[in-house]
């Protein structure tokens, strides 16, 4: 178990330094080691998340949540790297799932609005996305996503505010895209 541990932490501080490569390796050295310790599959999902390889981080993410019942963060997790498959319905159960472990988890909520924008339920996602930022204004994704809403249901001054909110916060290609800049 000390030798895992080891390699994950190793791992771990190699996706800080960016050393992917490596960190992956490690990462799956230590799951080889200890199949049961759960951190490193976490890592390793992290790690294809960033290089698109999702469902490999669905697999290594439902692993983690197998070992590690009730941790709300790994189904928002998970719920991300289904999104990023295009699989809507998996991805709102998993925020669901996560919403349903932790009702302060922002992410979880954030996470039922986007999907549920994206099904075209735009009234819903605005309840979810104006919530979220009920529990916390400070975050310019959240404003974003709201924005975003907002430019689907052709509400452009509305749209605008929040993506300039968004800016004000953290300036992002994504918010000057949606301000036509």
């Amino acid at each position: 178990k000390e030798m895992t541990v080891e390699f994950y932490n190793q791992g771990a501080s190699d996706l800080h330094l960016g050393r992917t490569d490596s960190a992956l390796r490690r990462f799956t050295y230590a799951i080889e080691l200890s199949p049961e310790f759960a951190p490193p599959y976490v890592g390793r999902a992290r790690i294809h998340l960033e290089a698109g390889r999702f469902a490999l981080a669905v697999r290594d993410l439902t692993k983690a949540i197998e070992l590690l019942p009730g941790r709300a963060e790994l189904h928002v997790h998970r719920g991300h790297a289904r999104l990023a498959e295009g699989k809507l319905d998996d991805a709102l159960a998993d925020f669901d799932l996560a919403a349903g472990l932790d009702s302060t988890l922002i992410a979880a909520v954030v996470g039922r609005g986007v999907v549920l924008r994206l099904r075209g339920n735009l009234e819903e996602a605005e309840k979810e996305l104006t919530r979220a930022l009920a529990m916390d204004p400070t975050r310019p994704e959240t404003h974003l996503e709201r924005a975003r809403v907002y430019l689907d249901w052709k509400l452009l001054a509305d749209a605008e505010r929040d993506a300039r909110e968004s800016l004000r916060m953290r300036s992002t290609s994504e918010g000057f895209h949606l301000l036509g800049v």
